[in-house]
This record gives structure tokens, sequence and C-alpha cells, in this order.
């Protein structure tokens, strides 16, 4: 392939082997006269540009370069020409922009050196097409980004789970305290409804960093719907109707609740995207039977059907192909992650489910669930029951360094029999250990404290002889307090924002327990 001039190859005694050698690079090759006009143009550079040689051998630079560039860069290459003839060998890189045959702009780097040949100058080009590795970049930077949002997500929800641990706590004490009184136990029935809505926004924190613990439950997906309904209508705004349509006798599903609330609120998000100009979100369950034949990636039989549809601008087949891979977004720099649907994807699996997508452009977007039923659990209400409270009358060391937790702890345990010692960090736990003649039957320890972890405080303290059993509680959740090895696996913790009642049968458990060092499972009914 001659994409030199004639003459131009006379000059090179070596020409067919230089020709070989400049079609097998990777890299375009370009060469252009003191006119800017295109002389050498190889193999690599009709891949990248997607000209044919014969195309552009003789036209103005200006037909690779976007309409905005051409001007600065003439004047570069000018100013190039003008140099000192110590500047023959290649330059530095610089960062540039390209024009493809389909009107594409592309950023390239390149480095561009010039001699003399018959008296004229003659400027070469070396230029690498970089899309893929900005690309790349462009995804690296953003996950960094979402790391790092993910590390304060988890860190805020850490501390809002010790304010509500002491909110709902203070406001189950009180119910049980004060007069049964409607006016009173109405205003105190809404601060716990408040607390626990702010409780399950910072467990969907926690998923978002990546911290949560996946709790997988038997439930009715009904019951998460209509619960979830009024903050969708919330979330998407009053231009788009929110049509929620549930069969009666739905089967039953295991699932993280936490995680099939995200699924929605991100459904939902993508849906109000689709519709700018309003629309409808309709939101529909059904029971169905999946065969093999039917090639669903959940097994065969009964399952519960989840639909969600919206009216908005539809997805082309090209988009549809890569909807549920990670970055990928349709939405504008700085609008959408490309997170939430591959998120949604994830969860699904994670719980045995699939999840497909029917759309066409401009006809709107239908997502299809499919989870598989339950057929021998039993569902659990999405809030705890009221039940009779274990008494007891051991000693509880409670180490805890956020005041209105522990005191709101102590409370508790002393309200169902037990001696309680409050100590605000390992220091002054270990001063009290000493001091204290009698039998410590449980250490209640917060995970993270400063200057001594509860690992470490118990580690002391177990060494001395003074208690055997253990119970941490934190704000962090299991996965990220085992993986940065604040605790070894399997021992018992108690997540917050905790109840009053979850403590006490949490400690009633794990004082009834036949491991004296409880580091086994955890326990049952906690």
């Amino acid at each position: 392939m001659g994409h030199m001039r004639p003459s131009t190859l006379a000059l090179h005694p070596n020409a067919v082997a230089l020709t070989h050698i400049l079609n097998i690079c990777m890299d375009a090759i370009i060469a252009i006269d003191a006119d800017q006009r295109i002389q050498l143009f190889n193999r690599g550079a009709e891949q990248i540009f997607e000209y044919q040689a014969a195309e552009v051998l003789g036209q103005p630079l200006d037909l690779l370069l976007p309409p905005s560039c051409a001007k600065p860069h003439r004047a570069f290459v000018q100013a190039f020409g003008l140099a000192p003839e110590s500047t023959r060998l290649m330059g530095r890189r610089h960062e540039v922009s390209g024009r493809r045959k389909s009107g594409a702009v592309f950023p390239a780097e390149a480095t561009i050196s010039k001699w003399t040949e018959g008296g004229r100058q003659v400027f070469a080009v070396i230029l690498r097409d970089v899309s893929d590795r900005k690309a790349m970049e462009a995804q690296f930077l953003q996950a960094q980004k979402m790391e790092s949002v993910g590390r304060l997500a988890g860190g805020i929800a850490h501390d809002f789970n010790n304010l509500l641990t002491a909110i709902l706590g203070y406001t189950a004490l009180a119910e049980d305290s004060l007069p049964d009184e409607e006016a009173t136990q109405s205003c105190l029935s809404r601060i716990r409804e408040a607390a626990e809505r702010a409780a399950n926004l910072t467990g969907q924190l926690m998923t978002f960093s990546r911290k949560q613990t996946i709790t997988p439950q038997v439930i009715n997906l009904n019951e998460l719907i209509l619960g979830l309904e009024n903050i969708l209508q919330r979330l998407i705004g009053e231009h788009i109707e929110v049509i929620v349509r549930t069969q009666e006798g739905l089967g039953q599903v295991r699932v993280d609740p936490v995680q099939m609330e995200q699924v929605l609120i991100n459904l939902a998000v993508n849906a109000r995207d689709a519709m700018p100009q309003g629309g409808k979100l309709r939101i529909e369950t059904a029971n169905a039977t999946v065969e093999e034949a039917q090639g669903y990636g959940v097994r065969p039989g009964k399952c519960v059907h989840l639909l969600v549809r919206d009216t908005g601008v539809g997805l082309t087949e090209k988009v549809k192909v890569h909807l549920f891979e990670p970055f990928f977004t349709t939405k504008s720099p700085g609008k959408g992650t490309g997170l939430g649907l591959a998120i949604c994807y994830n969860i699904v699996k994670q719980n045995d489910g699939d999840i497909q997508v029917e759309s066409q452009a401009g006809q709107g977007t239908t997502f299809h669930i499919y989870l598989p039923c339950e057929e021998d659990g039993v569902a659990m209400p999405l809030e705890e029951t009221p039940d009779a409270l274990p008494r007891g009358a051991e000693t509880i060391f409670l180490v805890e360094d956020e005041p209105l937790v522990r005191d709101m702890a102590a409370r508790a345990l002393r309200k169902q029999g037990y001696r309680v010692i409050e100590a605000a960090s390992g220091a002054e736990a270990l001063q009290k250990a000493d001091a204290y003649p009698g039998p410590i039957s449980l250490l209640l320890t917060d995970v993270i404290m400063p200057n001594m972890s509860g690992k470490e405080l118990a580690e002391r303290l177990r060494a001395e002889g003074k208690v055997t059993k253990v119970l941490y509680a934190s704000g962090y959740t299991d996965n990220i307090i085992m993986r940065e090895g604040m605790l070894e696996p399997g021992v018992i913790l108690l997540p917050k924002p905790f109840s009053p009642a979850r403590l006490i049968r949490t400690v009633r458990n794990v004082l009834d327990s036949k491991d004296d060092r409880s580091d086994g499972e955890l326990l049952p009914g906690l």
C-alpha cells in the first residue's frame, strides 16, 4: 500500500521495508508538508480515523481535526517549524483531539518532529488513540469518588446509629413508663416511627458504602412495597403518578428487606429520569410459575413476579445490551454514576432471583424481577412485635463511650433486674474491674472506642479472669469489622441501632449460652 508519494519514497533506499514497518504500527503515522497537507497516512491512521489513505492524501490536515482545534493546531505547527533545528528529534507528548470520518471526536496523544526535504519542511506526527485509556481512567476516578463517598456515608451512618439507638431506646422506655394516655402514647409512637424510618435510611447508607451485613429473611413483598409507596412518591415528584397493584395471597420470598427497598428506589429514580415531562410509574406484584424451559435465572417453580413499568423515553437495543454493566450510563457527566441498575442486578442475583428488561425507544421501560417463593418459612413482620422480656439478676459490665447510648442501655438492663457497672472507656473499665470484688457475668462493650478497642479490653479482662462472656455492640456491621480485623470471625455482635427489647433478648441469650467465650455462631433469636 503506497501511502507516500513516489518522489518521497525514492529518497529512501529501504523504502519497501520502511513501508512495511509503517503499516504494522498500530499508532497513526502521518506526514504533512509545510502547507499542512497530508503526504503520508499509514494503516494505523486508517483504522483510527476511519479514512482510507486515498481519501486524505493531499488534503489539509484540518480534515482530521475538530473545527475548534484546527486553527490552534495550525498555529502550533507553524511555530514548531520556526523553532531551531535542534528540535528535529521527537518532542514531548501533547494531548490533542482527533476527528474520525464519522465525525466522532476522540482524545489522543501525539508527538511531532520535522526535517527538510528538497528545501521544504516536512512534519511527521505519531498519534495514539487514548479513548479506551481515558475511559478506564474516568471509571477509576469515578470508582475512587464513589469509594470516598461510601466511606463518608459509612461514617455518617455509624454516628447516626448511635443517636438512633438513644432515640429509639428512650422512646421505648418512655412508652413503657408513662401512663397509657392516648395523646402521649400517640406522640411517642410517632417519634418511634420517625426514628425507625431514619434507621432504615442509615441502613441504606451502609448498603451504599458496602458495609452492611446482608440479612435475608422471609417477608411478604406487598408489605414492603406498600410501606415504601409514600417515600417513592416524594422521591420522584408529583409530576409522576405512582400506581401500586399488589396481588392478594402473594407468595413469600426470602430477601434482605433493606436491599429490596434499595432496588425499588433505584428503579424509581431511573424511571423518574426517563420521564422528565411526567408520566406514570406502575409497580405490580403477582404470583407466577417459572418453567425450566423459559431460561430465567431463577430456579424452576413458584415465584413472585415484581413488575416496575414507566412511560418514559425507553431504551435502544444498543443501550439494553450494556444496561446492567457498572459505570454504564446514558446520562451526562455529573448526572449519574452508572451504578444504580448494576446494584439492582447484583442484589436480585444475591437473593437467587432474576431481573430482565423490556423496552423500546419512545415506548417506556418495564423491569421484570422474579424471586423464588419460600414455601416453608413464616413471613417475619418488618417491625418488632412486643413480647414479655426476660429478666435476670446477673452483673453486666457496660462499656460505651457514647453517653446517651450508655445511659439508655443501663436503664433498660436495670429495669429488667440486672446489676450494671458503667464505664466510658477501656481505661476506666479496667480500673472499675479491679475494684469490683464480685463476679462479672457479661462484658457488653462497644467495638470502636478511643485509645482501647472493645476487643483489646475483652482480651485484658479475660486474661485477668474477670469475665468469660462478651457481647460486642457497634454502629458498624460485622462485614467491615471483620474485614478490618477489629474482631475475630464468629463473635457475637449487636448492631446499632438497637431497641431495649433487642438488647434485653440478646443479653439473655448470651448469658444462657453454653459457650463460655461466646465466640460461636450468632445465637438464635438475635
